[in-house]
């Protein structure tokens, strides 16, 4: 059994990626950069799987699958999670919102992720292993 649940999307965060992108793109189109258009083609690609397959599946509620894109980014075993925290960060993360969770796990491993409910994503992930720390419910 799988559950999927897709990242956040925030506005701000989507006006800065899609502005980078469409911007340049809309430029070549106008003055006919059809070389530069072809080489950035893929870029815009791979941008547009982030952004709408970014992805945390919970499988068989044991083990959480999280997907950046086209890019598996890591599988955690529900079980090994030690603590589930609030962060605001713009570190670079499998997240499509500035609005996310840091999920520590095995003590010292930490992956941060952005749920569009995190209190009902952190419930879920409570009622399989109800020993996980968290200051979000």
């Amino acid at each position: 059994m799988e559950q999927i649940i897709y990242s956040k999307k925030s506005i701000g965060l989507g006006i800065i990626i899609w502005g980078a992108i469409l911007i340049p793109f809309a430029l070549m189109i106008r003055f006919q950069i059809w070389v530069s258009l072809v080489i950035f083609l893929p870029f815009i690609l791979f941008i547009v799987s982030i952004w709408f397959g970014t992805k945390y599946t919970l499988i068989d509620n044991q083990f959480l699958k999280i997907q950046c894109g086209l890019i598996h980014f890591e599988t955690i075993e529900v079980s090994k999670i030690n603590v589930i925290e609030k962060l605001r960060s713009f570190m670079s993360a499998p997240a499509n919102s500035l609005d996310r969770i840091e999920i520590t796990y095995k003590n010292y491993c930490s992956v941060v992720i952005s749920p569009p409910d995190k209190v009902a994503f952190v419930k879920m992930l409570l009622e399989i292993k109800p020993k996980i720390k968290t200051n979000i419910v």
